[in-house]
């Protein structure tokens, strides 16, 4: 009876320490400290390890929390599902963005899909060392959408370069800065948004402005590719981009200045022509984006020196009219 007495006295002591070593061990970041302290190089290894897992065709090679929500391209699938069946190889560009007090780190690679090449946007958010969220965009071939992952092959150092702490914005400052942007396309007015006279976009692998030597595309665009970006914010060519919505703005790093936004830029259909101050009448029914009802599904990542754009590398997915991301 004494036995069993100090048994029953001693099972709920013992099921406490149970728990916590289970909550423990749940935390566990690689390298086997708390998940609350994954620094840049853990949150680094998630993605590293997500990416591994991928190209193995293998979801179950990761931690998954029981609620965990994973998208593609806005849509809510299982883990093993979409690319996750199609994915055949891993290319080298890897832009990393970490954002250690969230716990969320963004990422854009190129990968190869049934022996194609494509471009994957992920995020990923970490709570006691396991995914509780993945949400990837995959931009593929076709539908009327550039791709260059050719151009593609590893990420600009800039995006990794610190900002000096005695001058170094806030989260809600570059968010703020981030946010001006989308304003400017929404306005047709690049005076918006501090955006550097030397700085670029690419998108999808392209520059698509300030590029010296634009691809052999229309005349009308490769003049719009060759001008300085807030001027081409300004010549009215965007006005088919009617809102930008919604804007999240999730992986923020404050020490590198860079800024990973996810947002769905939505095309009525509209807009047919516009007058350009910079290119005169601008006829949009050759645009695969604007010639009738579509949105695209962005993935953009902004690095920010001296409160300006200096560089956008952006993964955009053409999806139905309105379709709402999945978040």
């Amino acid at each position: 009876m004494r036995v069993v007495e100090l048994a029953r006295r001693a099972a709920p002591l013992i099921g406490v320490l149970g728990l916590a070593s289970l909550v423990a061990t749940a935390g566990a970041k690689p390298g086997g400290s708390s998940a609350t302290d994954c620094d840049r190089a853990c949150l680094n290894d998630y993605i590293d390890r997500y990416l591994q897992a991928l190209v193995n065709r293998d979801p179950k090679q990761l931690r998954w929390a029981r609620s965990a929500h994973f998208t593609e391209n806005a849509v809510a699938l299982k883990p093993g599902d979409g690319l996750w069946a199609t994915v055949t190889g891993l290319g080298t560009y890897r832009l990393y963005v970490d954002d250690v007090p969230s716990e969320q780190a963004g990422v854009l690679a190129v990968v190869s899909e049934n022996g194609t090449p494509a471009l994957l946007s992920l995020r990923l958010k970490i709570v006691a060392g396991q995914i509780t969220e993945a949400e990837t965009k995959v931009a593929r071939h076709g539908d009327g959408q550039m791709l260059a992952t050719g151009t593609l092959r590893t990420a600009p150092a800039v995006f990794q370069e610190s900002l000096p702490e005695t001058d170094r914005p806030s989260r809600a400052e570059l968010i703020k800065i981030v946010d001006s942007y989308f304003e400017a396309i929404e306005h047709n007015d690049g005076g918006l948004v501090p955006f550097a006279d030397d700085g670029f976009r690419i998108e999808n692998g392209i520059r698509t402005c300030n590029n010296p030597t634009p691809p052999d595309v229309d005349p009308a665009w490769q003049h719009l590719m060759a001008m300085p970006c807030r001027q081409g914010l300004s010549s009215h060519v965007f006005a088919y981009i009617k809102s930008i919505e919604p804007r999240r703005y999730e992986v923020v790093d404050v020490e590198h200045g860079v800024v990973f936004a996810d947002s769905v830029f939505n095309h009525p259909g509209t807009v047919l022509t516009v007058d350009s101050p910079e290119l005169g009448k601008f006829n949009m029914m050759h645009n695969a984006w604007a010639s009738h009802p579509t949105s695209a599904l962005m993935t953009e990542v902004f690095k920010i020196k001296n409160r300006q754009i200096v560089q956008v590398s952006a993964v955009i997915v053409k999806v139905p009219y309105r379709m709402p991301p999945g978040w």
